[in-house]
């Protein structure tokens, strides 16, 4: 028997605290807008063909990309 998403969703039981509690969300945008434009570039990989040799190619052009991808 499979269990419906909103049926699931249901027995969540109700709270007095908004997302806003658990996550930061300013702190998110600001973290994101930092790095917009690497993120630009490895979403550009989506449905590539060969997305190693995409992946090592753009990593080899951005340093950033790289001191980005070790910092996370």
């Amino acid at each position: 028997m499979k269990l419906k998403f909103e049926d699931w969703l249901k027995t969540f039981k109700s709270i007095l605290f908004s997302y806003d509690y658990f996550v930061d969300f300013a702190k998110v945008r600001s973290n994101v807008n930092k790095i917009n434009n690497e993120l630009s570039k490895i979403n550009s990989l989506i449905g590539s063909k060969n997305i190693k040799e995409d992946f090592r190619k753009i990593i080899l052009n951005n340093a950033k990309l790289v001191e980005i991808y070790q910092y996370y």
